[in-house]
């Protein structure tokens, strides 16, 4: 289907424009979606399906003589994306310490203090 009818049925807000959209440029719009999130593969579609949703919800917006609906869709997932990133790298900073802590708590080099020391050297002699 051409875009210009995939636009007029979105105009119309017939969600047969969005299943002729998806089946024309859900390849890309994945590509360009993974080559930003990377192996994130729930991240990549919800990024896709927040731009179908853009789009949808702005179709109003869209000027079909200023760029083609490849061109729109490309530019809506790319800064999706990079959204997307920004918030995945801020939520993962705010958990890194505590993963950080726990792990510590978990492997504490027993080498570094004298009680450590104590207790090693008395494992050795009960082994041997």
């Amino acid at each position: 289907m051409r875009d210009e009818a995939i636009i007029n049925l979105m105009y119309e807000k017939n969600e047969l424009g969005l299943l002729e959209l998806e089946k024309k440029y859900e390849k890309l719009l994945f590509h360009i979606a993974s080559g930003i999130l990377g192996s994130r593969l729930r991240d990549v579609e919800e990024c896709v399906n927040d731009t179908y949703l853009k789009l949808w919800n702005h179709i109003e917006d869209y000027d079909i003589k200023k760029a083609s609906l490849k061109t729109y869709l490309k530019v809506i997932v790319r800064n999706t994306a990079i959204n997307k990133l920004r918030d995945l790298s801020k939520r993962e900073e705010r958990e890194l310490p505590e993963d950080i802590s726990d792990l510590a708590r978990c492997y504490i080099d027993y080498k570094q203090s004298v009680e450590g020391q104590v207790f090693r050297k008395e494992s050795i002699q009960v082994l041997n």
